[in-house]
Formats: C-alpha cells, sequence, structure tokens
C-alpha cells in the first residue's frame, strides 16, 4: 500500500487500465474499475490501494511531474 501524502504544486491523474483501484482522496474513498479515474489536486492528501484480489494496471500522470514534490503525513 502506498502511503498517504500530498504534492505541493503537481495535479495527478490517476487511471485504472484492468482490475480495481481504490482512491482515498481527503476523506472521500473512489473506486475505479478499468476504464475510469480520478484527478486529485495539488495540497490533496491521497493514497491508491489494491484491496480486491486480482493485480490492478494504472496508468499516473502529474503535471507539473511530481518527482521532488511529495509530502508525507
Amino acid at each position: 500500500m502506498e502511503v498517504r501524502h500530498r504534492h505541493i504544486r503537481s495535479r495527478q491523474f490517476f487511471y485504472v487500465l484492468e482490475g480495481e483501484l481504490t482512491v482515498e482522496v481527503e476523506q472521500s474513498n473512489f473506486v475505479l474499475q478499468a476504464g475510469t479515474g480520478v484527478e486529485v489536486s495539488p495540497g490533496q492528501q491521497h493514497q491508491v490501494f489494491n484491496c480486491g484480489s486480482t493485480p490492478t494496471r494504472i496508468l499516473v500522470t502529474s503535471q507539473p511531474p511530481s518527482h521532488g514534490d511529495r509530502i508525507t503525513q
């Protein structure tokens, strides 16, 4: 499971290619199926995890790039 964190500048979009993904943003959980996605704005606490029994493939985009922009709780 990924550690809860936020980004100062980066806006991220998580898109599910296969399987199921739970994206926790602030106090809301989004359960995504293949073909769906969710946007996370800069400054929002978030983490992603696979609660299912099958592997999940996702595509994540960050703009601007999120390298060096991550802050954990």
